[in-house]
């Protein structure tokens, strides 16, 4: 037994040995070892769902707990005739329990369910029936149906995932029945792996001659509780890291894979698409749009029509069909995610998230139609702020980004809540916003410009200036086509004119206009006020004084 686990036997749980009443030593036929963490919601079903098997007296039931934290391990104990075994483990997983559980076990042979599977009375008797009259075959498994939950498309996808086509097959779930001599003679388990050990113990069980069958009859029914695209996106990218896992397993320790999924065949099915919508979106190509979605639809309907050919149940092959697809990108999300963990995984991401998500700027979002249109705009922008939050170094709470608005400077740019960067703007400076700043379409704000001093070079060859940043204060008001020139500052609640070009400071509660932009009003007399006195000590008496 493992270094980790630990027997326990408390009132109201039997000894292994002690489940036949005055036969305490007679060895059992068939063990049951049933793995769990916060199981409450199906353990007691499932642990009387075994006890009504039909082995009475030959039989036993081992629970392996993991740690759990709610009323599980209060449940397990009012049932009768149950061992429990607590894995004293600060990280455990699903092939610790396992090995935990059978290796404790004193059964010929061992059947494997988790906590959150409902046990059909007749399987294990068929099961060990089959192992009885087949010498060649080590492990057995049954039909594993999911829940089928009113109105929860995801236990329809996972009642087809759970499915396996009858006769040998080269691949094991979470639950199966196993020769006790078969699991000793290839270690059980490997307990490095937190995910895809079945399949690994299948491969190790094939190459060492024995064989795994696959039973038409039914097995069990499983509880996966999964109602949200949230649980169903994590269970995707944690496959996914499982398989990398399980790879990385192969490759280094040798051996050959005989049920992994291809990353190379789940990268191209996910990444065409994306790849295609990229290129439609800079060549602006309605063909290459199309074509973005013909692949995916087409994907969809090939496999659809095989499972419908199968099941004669159309919503359910279609609904597989586009499961197979969307968990493509969860699954290939998760392998890569672990790949990069092995490769200082700090200095790569950020070497590759943020090139990444300037090329998606640019590509995709950047195209996409404005915040106000009524086709998409709000996602449309969600995805433009998303982004910035990603890429600006300082604060971005704004609350519009429009479409086509070339930012210059990702790390130099930060923008106050309640702000916006109009169409069509190109800011290429150092810029702070402030809160609740209004921008118009087509505004320039510059923090660098052309040298041109030197009048025996042509301008072209004299490089710029150094650079200058620009501030705009809170509650401004920018117009269509504003110029804002570098080292400019913006003050508070000022309004700036449309086609104005700012070329120096301006005042707070100023209202600009004009080539070179001069005061052409104020939003509050006592600014003005102020102004002119201070106008009037530096000796200029015009109130209409170039900004």
């Amino acid at each position: 037994m493992s270094e980790v686990a630990q027997v326990v036997n408390e009132p109201g749980i039997a000894a292994v040995g002690d489940l036949a009443k005055g036969e305490g030593s007679v060895h059992p036929v068939i063990s049951f070892v049933v793995i769990g963490l916060n199981e409450e919601r199906i353990i007691e079903d499932c642990l009387r769902s075994v006890a009504r098997c039909g082995f009475l007296g030959r039989m036993e039931i081992i629970y392996v707990d993991s740690g759990s934290t709610d009323r599980t391990l209060e449940i397990v104990k009012s049932v009768a005739g149950v061992t429990v075994i607590h894995l004293n483990d600060p990280r455990p997983n699903a092939a610790k329990g396992r090995n935990a559980g059978w290796r404790a076990a004193k059964g010929e042979y061992v059947q494997f369910f988790d906590g959150d599977m409902v046990v059909d009375t007749d399987w294990p008797g068929t099961a060990v029936k089959f192992l009885e009259e087949r010498n060649d075959v080590s492990c057995v498994s049954g039909c594993l149906q999911e829940y089928r939950e009113p109105g929860n498309p995801y236990s329809v996808i996972f009642d087809r995932i759970w499915r396996q086509a009858p006769g040998a097959s080269k691949t094991l779930g979470g639950a199966f029945l196993a020769r006790r001599e078969a699991l000793a003679e290839v270690g059980g388990f490997d307990e490095n792996l937190k995910g895809q050990e079945e399949p690994d113990l299948a491969a190790r069980i094939l190459r060492q001659g024995g064989g795994i069958w696959s039973l038409p009859e039914s097995m069990a029914t499983h509880y996966s509780g999964i109602r949200t695209f949230a649980s169903y996106w994590s269970r995707m990218v944690a496959y996914g890291v499982h398989v990398e896992n399980a790879r990385y397993k192969i490759r280094t320790e040798g051996g050959e894979s005989v049920s992994l999924p291809s990353l190379r065949k789940d990268f191209l099915i996910a990444v065409i698409p994306v790849l295609l919508l990229l290129f439609a979106a800079v060549e602006k190509s309605l063909i290459l749009s199309a074509l973005a979605g013909a692949l995916p639809l087409c994907f969809v309907a090939r496999v659809a029509a095989r499972e419908y050919r199968n099941t004669r149940v159309f919503s359910d092959s279609v609904l597989y069909a586009a499961h197979l697809f969307i968990s493509k990108y969860g699954i290939v999300y998760g392998e890569i995610q672990t790949k990069l963990s092995r490769t200082k995984p700090r200095r790569v991401l950020r070497g590759v998230w943020r090139p990444f998500l300037k090329l998606l700027y640019h590509c995709v979002a950047k195209q996409l139609p404005s915040s106000y249109s009524d086709l998409g705009g709000r996602v449309s922008n969600a995805l433009r702020i998303w982004i910035c939050k990603g890429l600006f170094c300082g604060r971005c709470d704004a609350l519009h980004i429009e479409r086509n608005a070339h930012l210059g400077y990702w790390d130099k740019i930060t923008i106050g809540s309640g702000s916006s960067i109009g169409e069509n703007a190109y800011i290429d400076a150092e810029v702070s916003i402030g809160d609740d700043v209004m921008m118009g379409r087509d505004v320039v704000i510059l923090g660098r410009n052309h040298e041109f001093s030197d009048t025996t070079l042509p301008m072209r060859f004299q490089g710029f200036g150094p650079h200058r940043p620009v501030r705009i204060g809170n509650d401004v008001w920018i117009g269509l086509r504003v110029i804002i020139l570098p080292g400019v500052s913006v003050g508070e609640h000022s309004i700036i004119g449309a086609g104005a070009v700012v070329t120096s400071d301006v005042p707070e509660y100023a209202i600009v206009g004009g080539v070179p932009a001069k005061i052409i009003g104020w939003r509050r007399s006592s600014e003005r006020m102020a102004f002119e006195a201070s106008s009037l000590r530096k000796g200029n008496s015009s109130v209409h004084t170039t900004v």
